[in-house]
């Protein structure tokens, strides 16, 4: 039996995933089960741009079709000014088109990218591959209560135990998966401030459970299951899942500091601290103290080092690179100011309820407009104060400098005061990275120029390479120090 395929097209919008070979797929699967008990001779003309040499020639042959013998190719020149080619191509089909795209059985199907969070293609990994493959991947409902991967070509993606993720043909394997949305809206529903403005971009994350309990990844720009929870960004219009370091603790944590960092919550916090009475301790004992309190406060995991270790290895890489003994002092308390969380009652109280203004997270200067790129702006219409201060001066005379604005209220600005209030013997610069390490947007974006003065220029510098190295010992952070050897440290380097 003889077949012609007129036409095969993909919308622009649509191109790019593969949908041209589905399509192609699905028709010869068609053809075969219309005629099962026959050979059915399926022929076709593969109608080229010449800019784009045996691109499309090579996509058929991929599919499975052969370029005719002693076929007649013509050539074509259309009013656009290209030229084009014709080939005649053909495909022989038989019970199976020799290329598995069964995926008929689906009972509905969504197209996606697994991309990094620049935007670049995660690819698969092939146990014993030389080079990653890259895929185009169908989400798609199992019609059981599972979420399944699939290709354009009819593969299935599988979690083995060991971690490994690879594609199989087998339907029986485990390619099933569990999938958790965690919406903004979740946390929104109960808050009225929230539903009532307008803007809010929503975002939602994506948690893709194995039937083994481990979590699929993009972790190096590869997929790959791992026993840490990961999430996804889903981005409905670009059909794509984001890999991202973001959790929804953290989202829910700056979600509030929007909603909650103003100018009058800046000095009451300010009026309600900075008398600095509710404990007289030693260095010391809140270094120990602090050993209660993990220093990946957002991470879903219910296991981490402490700030205690936190504390140390911070110091010690400053040690370790020859900073001055001031740098080091720096290092060791910069995360400190977290203890209040375990002295003061209504600050442990409002860390239940999911905001934490101990944590040592991003800052913005209050007062006046946050920068578009300040972390998590999508959430700047929940504050009150957005709609009176949208200018870059605010309420600040131009160029006053950073040490007569309003920063948001945290564990860093809390410390910074404390040592201001004690008369602490730090150079200028050691002031500026305790306070500013946290204001990013400044240090290493150049944000709030119409602000800063000369002083604070001079300063960038020395405070970015410290938020750096803090950022440093975080990422190296390991197993948490046992007590001997922050004993050890302490007697030996710190306690002079």
């Amino acid at each position: 039996m003889k077949a012609q395929v007129h036409v095969l097209d993909v919308k622009p919008e649509y191109r790019g995933r593969d949908f041209g070979g589905l399509l192609f797929g699905q028709a010869m699967e068609a053809l075969t089960r219309r005629n099962d008990n026959m050979t059915v001779h399926c022929q076709l003309e593969a109608e080229e741009n010449m800019q784009r040499f045996n691109r499309l020639i090579h996509f058929y042959k991929q599919l499975g079709c052969e370029m005719k013998p002693n076929a007649k190719i013509q050539y074509l020149y259309n009013n656009d000014g290209d030229t084009y080619r014709k080939v005649p191509m053909s495909i022989f089909l038989k019970n199976q088109t020799g290329q598995n795209r069964e995926v008929s059985d689906l009972k509905c199907f969504l197209p996606i990218k697994f991309l990094e969070i620049t935007g670049c293609d995660i690819e698969l990994a092939l146990e014993g591959a030389s080079t990653n493959r890259q895929l185009s991947w169908l989400l798609a409902d199992s019609g059981s209560g599972y979420m399944q991967f699939r290709t354009t070509m009819g593969h299935y993606l599988r979690a083995k135990t060991s971690g490994i993720c690879d594609i199989t043909d087998d339907p029986d394997s485990d390619i099933n998966f569990f999938l958790y949305r965690m919406s903004d809206e979740d946390v929104d529903s109960d808050n009225l401030l929230v539903e009532r403005v307008e803007g809010v971009q929503r975002k939602e994350l994506w948690m893709i459970e194995s039937v083994h309990g481990s979590f699929l990844t993009g972790d190096c720009g590869r997929l790959s299951f791992s026993v840490a929870p990961s999430f996804w960004q889903a981005d409905d219009e670009n059909l794509s899942l984001i890999y991202t370091t973001d959790t929804p603790p953290r989202r829910l944590h700056y979600r509030e500091s929007w909603i909650k960092q103003t100018i009058v919550y800046v000095k009451e916090m300010k009026e309600r601290y900075c008398n600095f009475l509710l404990a007289k301790m030693t260095l010391r004992q809140v270094i120990d103290l602090v050993r209660a309190i993990r220093c990946h406060p957002h991470n879903t995991q219910p296991t981490g080092a402490s700030i205690r270790t936190l504390s140390f290895s911070s110091a010690e890489k400053a040690r370790s690179e020859g900073l001055p003994d001031w740098v080091q002092l720096v290092a060791l308390i910069h995360n400190l100011g977290v203890v209040i969380s375990l002295l003061d009652t209504q600050t442990a109280a409002d860390a239940e309820d999911g905001y934490n203004w101990t944590i040592a997270s991003r800052s913005r200067v209050v007062g006046c407009a946050a920068p578009e790129r300040a972390s998590f702006s999508e959430y700047r219409k929940l504050n009150a104060e957005d709609q009176y201060y949208s200018t870059p001066q605010g309420i600040y005379d131009v160029n006053c400098g950073l040490e007569n604005v309003l920063l948001s209220w945290s564990g860093p600005e809390y410390m910074y005061s404390f040592m201001k209030y004690n008369g602490a013997l730090l150079p200028d610069e050691g002031f500026y990275m305790l306070r500013y390490f946290c204001l990013g947007d400044w240090h290493t974006h150049d944000e709030y120029k119409q602000l800063t003065n000369e002083k604070d220029e001079n300063m960038k510098t020395f405070v970015s390479e410290f938020d750096s190295l803090r950022r440093s010992a975080l990422t190296d952070i390991g197993e948490e120090l046992p007590e001997s050897e922050c004993d050890r440290l302490w007697h030996e380097y710190y306690s002079l």
